[in-house]
C-alpha cells in the first residue's frame, strides 16, 4: 500500500465528517484512512461509525491523548508512506497527489499550507522556494541557508504538513508531553533522513479557530515540558546545521513558546501570588542558561535577562504591564 492517513480524533463531531470525506476524496491510488477516536464523549464516534467506506478503518480507543491516538494509527498503518490530518483541519482533493508528484526518492516531504480563517477566508502560508518553483529536493546538509525562515515560520514544528517515510520512523510520539510532541517526533525523524522535498503549497486547510482562551489553556507543565523539548531537539539541529543562523532561530522559537506559555499564566484564575511563585520555580529549572542575549525582539531580551539573573518580580511586572497594555489597544 502507498499511504497511510491517520486522522487522530477527540470531540470533533463538527467538523470530523468533512475531515474524513476530505481524505477519502484524494485524487492518488492505493491508500487507506485510519480514524483513532480517543474517548470522545460528544457523538463523534457516531459520525466515524456512519461513514461507510472500505478505506476508512475506524478504532475507538479510551482517553490517552493525541500522542497515544497517533502511535496506534501507526502500529495499524500499512502504507510505504504515512501522513497524519488534524480532524478540525481537511485537504483539497489534490493535495497528496502534489506532495506524491514532488517526492522522487525524499524521505520527508515538507509543504507549505492554507489558513482557513474564521471570517471564512483563506490565507496561503507558502515555503518560500528559488525561482517561484513549485517544489525542490535538497540533501539535508544544504537546507542549512534556508531552515531558519522554515523553522521560525513552524514548518518544522508539525506533523501534519509532512510525508514520512515509514520504514524511518524508528520512535513514538512522546506520550508524556502535553505540548511539542509534534516537534519532538519530526525531529527523532530527522535523524535518519537524507533527502527532503519542499513543496510550496500542498493544499493541507489548516483551521484557524478560536480553540481557548488564554485562560482556559494554561497548565504549569507546559513550562518545563518546553524546556524540555528545546534540550532534546536543539542538539539535533546544530548536529545537522551549525550556522549562528540556525542556533538563533532555535533559540528564537523557543523564546517565543515559552514567553506564550508566560502570558497563558497571566491570563490564568491563578492570583498574583500564585503566579510570582510559579515563576520563581520555573527560575529554577534556568530554561534560558545556554541561550544567548542576540534575539530581534526587545521584549525577549527583557525576559531573558530576567531569568539570567533571576528576577522574578521584575519579570512578572513586566509581564503584568505588557498585557494590559495589549488590552486596551
Amino acid at each position: 500500500m502507498k499511504l497511510t492517513i491517520i486522522i487522530p480524533v477527540y470531540n470533533a463531531r463538527d467538523t470530523i465528517e468533512e475531515c474524513v470525506i476530505s481524505a477519502l476524496q484524494q485524487k492518488i491510488d492505493n491508500f487507506e484512512v485510519i480514524c483513532i477516536d480517543d474517548g470522545s464523549t460528544d457523538g463523534t464516534g457516531e459520525v466515524l461509525d456512519s461513514i461507510t467506506e472500505p478505506r476508512l478503518r475506524v478504532f475507538h480507543v479510551e482517553n490517552k491523548g493525541v500522542s497515544s491516538a497517533r502511535n496506534i494509527g501507526l502500529k495499524q498503518a500499512q502504507g510505504e508512506y504515512v501522513c497524519f490530518v488534524d480532524s478540525d483541519d481537511c485537504l483539497e482533493p489534490d493535495t497528496l497527489c502534489r506532495e506524491f508528484n514532488s517526492l522522487g526518492n525524499s524521505d520527508l516531504v515538507v509543504c507549505g499550507y492554507r489558513q482557513m480563517c474564521e471570517d471564512g477566508t483563506m490565507r496561503d502560508r507558502d515555503i518560500h522556494l528559488p525561482e517561484e518553483a513549485e517544489s525542490m529536493c535538497l540533501a539535508k546538509k544544504d537546507l542549512e541557508p534556508i531552515f531558519p525562515e522554515l523553522y521560525r515560520n513552524m514548518f518544522f514544528n508539525v506533523v501534519w504538513n509532512k510525508l514520512f517515510r515509514k520504514e524511518l520512523i524508528k520512535s513514538d510520539f512522546p506520550e508524556d508531553l502535553c505540548l511539542g510532541e509534534d516537534c519532538m517526533f519530526v525531529f527523532d525523524y530527522m535523524k535518519q533522513v537524507q533527502t527532503v522535498t519542499l513543496v510550496r503549497n500542498a493544499g493541507y486547510r489548516f483551521r484557524v479557530a478560536q480553540k481557548g482562551s488564554l485562560r482556559k489553556t494554561f497548565r504549569e507543565k507546559d513550562f518545563t515540558d518546553s524546556a524540555k523539548i528545546y534540550h532534546t531537539i536543539a542538539p539535533i539541529i546544530t548536529q545537522n546545521w551549525e550556522s549562528k543562523a540556525v542556533k538563533a532561530a532555535t533559540e528564537y522559537v523557543y523564546t517565543e513558546n515559552l514567553k506564550s506559555i508566560l502570558r497563558r499564566l497571566i491570563h490564568s484564575d491563578k492570583t498574583a501570588r500564585e503566579q510570582r511563585t510559579l515563576i520563581r520555580e520555573w527560575m529554577k529549572v534556568k530554561p534560558f542558561e545556554e541561550v544567548e542575549l542576540r534575539d530581534d525582539k526587545a521584549i525577549n531580551r527583557l525576559i531573558i535577562n530576567c531569568f539570567k539573573n533571576n528576577r522574578p518580580n521584575r519579570l512578572y511586572l513586566i509581564l503584568f504591564v505588557t498585557e494590559r497594555l495589549k488590552a486596551k489597544k
